[in-house]
């Protein structure tokens, strides 16, 4: 199995480091192999490619990486609206990179927003991280995400208008060509 896992995809290093922020972790990395549609062995990555389990034809790899960070990305500032998986802890600007990147022609860089559930019976904590200063910026490179956490990159003021003056004008253009 090892010599598959390895002539597949080296060492995996390729394959997850995109996965998780270039750091190669493959601890939270599972391989599962199964015959004749029967799961017939689990293993974590790294015991996986230490070991060399004989394979038969047909056998079937599958390699899944179980993430233990998820975070959902949303608002209208945000590049790609997203659940993202990472094995340890990313920091707010790595979550934001990892969703593209903030939207240049619709976010608003001060309104970005984490929120936290709270153990049962408490009140979920909702923080304001504005990216518009250096200091934002400082923070967003040190704030780390949580699990289950929910990053908010609110829009631009303008973008609302800037949709009614669209409409008007495309709607100006069809009566233009219907004359």
């Amino acid at each position: 199995m090892a010599r598959a896992l390895t002539t597949a995809m080296g060492d995996g290093t390729t394959v997850f480091s995109a996965r998780n922020n270039a750091s190669g972790d493959h601890a939270d990395a599972w391989v599962s192999v199964t015959r004749n549609s029967i799961n017939i062995a689990r293993l974590p990555m790294l015991e996986a490619l230490e070991q060399d389990i004989p394979l038969k034809p047909g056998d079937h790899l599958i390699v899944r990486h179980d993430a233990n960070v998820r975070v959902t990305m949303l608002g209208g500032g945000i590049t790609r609206n997203t659940l993202l998986g990472f094995s340890e802890s990313p920091t707010l600007i790595q979550v934001i990179a990892a969703a593209e990147g903030l939207n240049v022609a619709t976010a608003n860089d001060r309104e970005i927003f984490v929120l936290r559930r709270a153990a049962p019976g408490l009140t979920p904590k909702l923080y304001t991280i504005p990216m518009d200063s250096g200091e934002g910026l400082i923070t967003a490179q040190r704030f780390p995400i949580e699990d289950e956490d929910v990053v908010y990159v609110g829009e631009a003021p303008i973008v609302p208008v800037e949709r009614v003056i669209n409409t008007f004008l495309q709607l100006g253009l069809i009566a233009a060509v219907a004359r």
